[in-house]
């Protein structure tokens, strides 16, 4: 299926609200590919509709992890803005919970998450901050081309 799509989908089952954005995006990838039947079908599903089937159907032996990590940095950048930073660092750790894939690879955005709880609950707050900041900038420019 999309990466983007499941990206939204991980993001949502982590408590993040993305029911508009997944609608949005589904619009728009189904404009690009009207022939595409899978999301002809999920363009007619409600979204927790949508989150179960594509929980259930989604082909992880095709998923590309690079793909998905941005999109995930990318929609995670447009989520942040409506979260405290405690809030988001809870919501991070649930989508630890929910990733296709774990790593402790350095190359990853997401190899520390797994520390972000240990962090607030240990009042690490500016450390947290600073973590919570190369995740959301990992794939700008200067950080990783």
């Amino acid at each position: 299926m999309n990466e983007e799509l499941l990206s939204l989908i991980l993001l949502y089952r982590a408590g993040f609200d993305t029911a508009e954005l997944f609608e949005e995006n589904l619009n728009r990838i189904f404009l690009e590919n009207p022939e595409n039947k899978d999301l002809l079908e999920l363009e007619c599903m409600s979204f927790r509709d949508a989150v179960i089937y594509l929980s259930r159907n989604f082909d992880y032996s095709t998923l590309n992890e690079d793909t998905l990590s941005r999109a995930l940095i990318r929609f995670l950048n447009r989520l942040r803005p409506e979260q405290d930073t405690e809030t988001f660092a809870i919501r991070l750790g649930e989508l630890w919970d929910v990733l296709p894939f774990h790593t402790t690879r350095k190359d990853s955005p997401f190899y520390m998450i797994y520390y972000f709880e240990d962090m607030l609950t240990s009042g690490k707050t500016d450390l947290l901050r600073t973590c919570i900041e190369d995740l959301l900038t990992f794939y700008n420019e200067s950080n990783h081309p």
